[in-house]
């Protein structure tokens, strides 16, 4: 927790936006394929029911993926806040005379 944020160091971005500038991402002009047309290219045939099976298993992974990133966001955001939270508890320490380094606030324990 100790480690900068992009919001206290911005400077921690401009090697990665020069080279987003340097190389930028290409648009795709490759189609990606349908579900159906996934599972017409198997080279083994599949019955309706297993048609009907892997294509729920498909919805599921995706809806799984998508909550995964959803909750990866929320962990994200409720620790920023946690370290903003503690840089300003840490700062106060060191007002008071209770801390000699902001910094060491990560190092306490309860």
């Amino acid at each position: 927790m100790r480690v900068k944020t992009w919001r206290q160091d911005p400077t921690q971005l401009v090697p990665s936006l020069r080279a987003l500038v340097a190389h930028p991402p290409t648009k795709s002009t490759v189609q990606e394929p349908t579900t159906n047309e996934l599972l017409a290219s198997l080279q083994t045939k599949l019955t309706s029911k297993q048609v009907k099976s892997v294509k729920q298993a498909l919805q599921r992974a995706r809806t799984s993926v998508a909550r995964r990133e959803s909750a990866k966001n929320v962990a994200v955001t409720v620790i920023d806040w946690f370290r903003q939270y503690m840089c300003k508890l840490a700062n106060k320490l060191v007002q008071d005379g209770l801390l000699p380094d902001p910094d060491l606030v990560f190092f306490l324990t309860v």
